[in-house]
């Protein structure tokens, strides 16, 4: 479809619906163009008209596309090459012996097909087929067979959008050859059968045309776990992993049934390039991967990959130091309270892109900062970077005065008119292309635009001819404004944290490697944090940047990265770090431990439960208390997980007395952690989601585990009945304590000040309504019996289903770019008019992608009946109870961290 002459549109004809049950029933399609022609036992039930061409590639029985939906029998399948007439289809369907249900299943495995080629090392052996297929993958450790079925090895996707398959194989001078049919070509594959993997070779194609080719496809029984970073299936005792040696080589896990697949792109080469397949008992997978490692030649670290599980440098945990050298004694005293084994440098670059040493931290530069990580490895702890990893940020000499042509461009178009120094309007002959931004900020695509080496950046675009890019800024961060002709290339810069990005493999990207290893190696550094590489937005540039800067440095290097592709598996220590929660942070917390909790077993890396920050109170929210600390570190114990801490900074100041208790907390659980101090029956009960202890020396010096029950109640107003309320303990003999949080006021819901989010004026304005499958939701407006205006919308939710959970309807207000400013406010006054029945009403308000995106919700219980008034906080977010319920959105970072934007709210929606 879409290739020159080969243009079509779908078409459907009907059969019949629902499938009878119990029988035997006789389908027949016959083609005889343009007529297609439906029969069911024998009998003509629709016909449709195709004028156009039929060609087929491989028959799948039972399902079009995805998981298999028919789940009973088929028998007698035939295809003809010619179209049959009615009373051939009428003799074909009048088969007496279908008349009875009764039936037996064939045995296929009696007469499997011949094989084309055995392989066979000490963990597995591996079987091809004559038809393509991997037929066989058993563990030599088990007996077991690893494959789920059958599965053609080779296929190729044509740049016309066609997928073709190959179906035949046979092997001769120790290589494969699998052939496409209709004589498209064949692809030539060598299989290496080394003492613990496998390693296939792409050695030659000759199918013309192809847009990308999949070289080893395996779909595997032993599904319990999905590790896409080591691009490994496996349960509890076996194990099978699939993995590209060269970058150019794609890895992903997934499908029905779950399944591993390696597969190379024109764009970077096609053939020459390898895979490992290692497969067996799991206990034995990281020896079998640290033999692949070496085989492949990749960079790799003794602390990463095949190395990470049980490392013991990989226990301990990392704390973020804006660290001075004048400050680093006061960082180090700080590392030793909190139980850190590494003092994570941060900010010590002067611009991200060249990372020359910043020298407010470090007057002397690089040999400052070398001094300050020999005092650290002089007082036992060790040091390690924070990169952001291919970041390329304005004031750096890669982009102003002159931008570099080695930059990343997500689009490029050319000049429809000539441009003055002083024209406002870029007029292109191309339409732009989605995702153009008209702002620039930290999480959005930006809107800058190079010509030469000039930098403009534009506020509107115009989508219709002429093409243009208007409201204009010329010269930005020090570029020059210059004349350029008609025709001239005018790039899209790839934009993300405020940064621009090298393309991978220019001079460009190879010299900022060298910057950081040049400042890594210098100072004899031990860990390393790749933040940031994700704003590559693609999987090779990714992969590029960070295998480019790693191959460079020296030592064994404790690696972590924000981004976990495939390819820096060989490499990467511990997988899982989040950016820390700004309210819920124990629910946020227990979400984080049930997804690291799975990295040993899916990834063979060790879990990194970071970066968590001990925020104090701000306009946003309530910051956070000892006792989440407390809950933190708790928690990382129960999972033996190491941790990161950020937001502090004693290089200025000590830090406050209630976050210096905090580390004091920390330190005590990490010390107790690393030294294994408590038995598995107490770190499994520790362990446990939603359970809280204190953590105290008894007076023999012994460190004993206290039960306790938190449990909060907030105040909305006086005289409402919320300011009683009961609270029982169910541990005995326990004395109690009580933490009061003042709220702030906020002015009456008549103010002068006050902003009108929105009157009800019209209920067809909240056209965002929909709801869950069992509930119906109507809207109206209503004139009588009314709070707060002349008219009030009244929304009328039925649960026709039995759960209550997961029973939801939503009305949502959209406010299009440039969004609607609710700036100065900081709670929504609500007059609300309940039921009694004790339905929660969730008030929320979102902020868009460029601006962050949050969701930022609020709570009613509508247990009251008649109206009442009511002051929703916005510092006051509602998330802690998130999983009671069973929400149509999600999003750890937009409900537990990102604040809501007020000057750019661009949803108001009603559950």
């Amino acid at each position: 479809a879409g290739a020159p002459g080969e243009a079509w549109t779908e078409t459907s004809v009907g059969l019949l619906q629902p499938l009878p049950l119990r029988q035997w029933v006789h389908l027949c399609v016959v083609f005889a163009l343009p007529s297609i022609t439906t029969y069911v036992n024998g009998k003509l039930v629709s016909s449709g008209t195709w004028p156009y061409p039929v060609a087929a590639d491989g028959l799948r029985i039972g399902a079009w596309f995805g998981p298999v939906s028919h789940k009973g029998l088929i028998s007698d399948l035939r295809i003809y090459g010619r179209a049959l007439a009615a009373p051939e289809v009428g003799e074909l369907a009048d088969d007496p012996a279908r008349a009875r249900a009764d039936y037996t299943l064939a045995d296929e495995s009696a007469n499997p097909p011949p094989l084309a080629a055995t392989f066979e090392n000490r963990r597995a052996t591996l079987a091809i087929d004559l038809r393509g297929r991997i037929a066989s993958l058993r563990s030599k450790a088990s007996g077991r067979e690893l494959l789920a079925r059958p599965q053609e090895l080779v296929s190729a996707r044509l740049q016309d959008g066609r997928q073709i398959t190959a179906r035949r194989a046979s092997f001769a001078n120790d290589a494969l050859t699998f052939e496409f049919s209709r004589g498209q070509g064949v692809a030539v594959l060598a299989v290496d059968a080394r003492e613990d993997f496998f390693t296939f070779t792409i050695r030659s194609l000759s199918v013309p045309h192809v847009a990308a080719l999949t070289f080893v496809h395996l779909p595997v029984v032993a599904a319990k776990y999905r590790g896409h970073m080591a691009n490994m299936l496996s349960d509890d005792t076996e194990a099978v992993c699939l993995r590209g040696y060269e970058l150019p080589v794609e890895m992903a896990v997934g499908g029905t049934p779950a399944a591993l697949k390696v597969w190379t792109t024109a764009a970077h080469g096609l053939t020459g390039w390898r895979a490992g397949l290692a497969a067996g008992a799991k206990r034995d997978m990281p020896a079998m991967l640290r033999a692949m490692t070496t085989e492949a030649g990749v960079p790799a670290s003794k602390l990463g990959g095949a190395w990470s599980l049980g490392a013991e440098a990989n226990r301990g945990s990392y704390l973020f130091a804006d660290l001075s050298l004048a400050s680093v004694d006061d960082w180090i005293e700080l590392a030793r309270r909190g139980g850190f084994t590494h003092l994570h440098l941060h900010g010590w670059w002067d611009t991200l892109g060249h990372c020359g040493v910043n020298p407010q931290l470090f007057p002397n530069g690089l040999a400052d900062m070398k001094e300050a990580v020999a005092r650290i490895h002089a007082a036992g702890l060790k040091a390690g970077i924070h990169t952001l990893t291919a970041c390329i940020e304005p004031r750096d000499a890669w982009v102003t005065p002159e931008a570099s042509p080695h930059l990343i461009a997500s689009a490029s178009y050319t000049l429809a008119r000539p441009l003055t120094p002083t024209d406002r309007v870029i007029y292109v002959n191309e339409k732009p292309a989605a995702g153009h931004d008209v702002v620039s900020t930290y999480m959005g695509n930006g809107n800058a635009i190079r010509i030469g080496t000039e930098i403009v950046q534009y506020s509107e675009v115009m989508s219709e001819p002429p093409y243009a890019f208007a409201k204009c800024q010329r010269g930005v961060f020090k570029t020059r404004p210059a004349a350029h002709p008609a025709g001239a290339r005018a790039d899209y810069l790839q934009q993300r944290y405020l940064a621009f990005y090298p393309e991978p493999g220019s001079p460009l990207a190879e010299e900022l490697a060298d910057g950081i290893a040049r400042v890594f190696n210098t100072c004899q550094l031990d860990q390393i944090y790749f933040d940031g590489s994700e704003g590559m937005m693609s999987r090779y540039g990714i992969d590029f940047m960070r295998q480019a800067i790693f191959k460079r440095l020296r030592g064994e290097v404790l690696a972590e990265a924000s981004e976990w592709g495939a390819h820096s598996w060989w490499f990467h220590s511990r997988l899982g770090a989040w950016d820390h929660p700004v309210w819920a942070a124990k629910r946020f917390h227990d979400l984080h431990v049930g997804s690291a909790a799975r990295f040993r077993d899916s990834d063979l890396l060790e879990p990194q439960m970071g970066w968590w920050a001990p925020r104090g109170p701000s306009a946003q929210a309530r910051g956070h208390f000892l006792d989440e600390m407390e809950y933190f570190g708790a928690k990382n114990l129960g999972l033996d997980s190491a941790m990161s801490i950020q937001g502090v900074n004693v290089s200025r100041q000590p830090l406050p007395f209630h976050l210096e208790k905090q580390f004091t907390v920390l330190g005590w659980y990490e010390q107790l952690r690393l030294a294994r101090y408590f038995d598995t029956q107490t770190i499994a009960r520790v362990a446990v989601p939603g359970d809280e202890f204190r953590l105290r020396q008894d007076r023999g010096g012994a460190w004993k585990f206290t039960p306790v029950k938190m449990s909060a109640h907030r105040i909305s107003a006086l005289g409402n009945g919320s300011e009683r309320w009961t609270c029982r303990n169910p541990f005995a003999d326990q004395p109690v304590a009580a933490r009061i949080e003042a709220l702030y006021s906020v002015a009456p819901y008549d103010s002068p000040k006050r902003i009108v989010v929105t009157d009800f004026a019209d209920a067809a304005a909240f056209g965002r309504a929909t709801s869950s499958s069992a509930v119906s939701l109507h809207l109206d407006v209503a004139t009588h019996d009314v709070r707060g205006g002349d008219r009030n919308l009244r929304l009328r939710a039925e649960n026709n289903g039995t759960a209550r959970r997961g029973a939801w309807a939503k009305a949502g207000l959209a406010f299009p770019a440039p969004y609607r400013n609710l700036s100065g406010a900081g709670a929504l006054g609500v007059w609300v008019k309940g039921d009694g029945k004790g339905a929660l009403l969730n008030l929320q308000l979102a902020t868009p992608r460029e601006y962050m995106h949050a969701l930022s919700d609020h709570y009613v219980t509508l247990h009251f009946t008649g109206w009442r008034y009511v002051e929703l906080l916005l510092r006051e977010r509602d998330v802690e109870q998130m999983t009671t319920y069973q929400w149509p959105y999600g999003g750890h970072y937009d409900l537990y961290r990102n604040p809501l934007d007020a000057a750019h709210v661009s949803e108001g929606n009603l559950y």
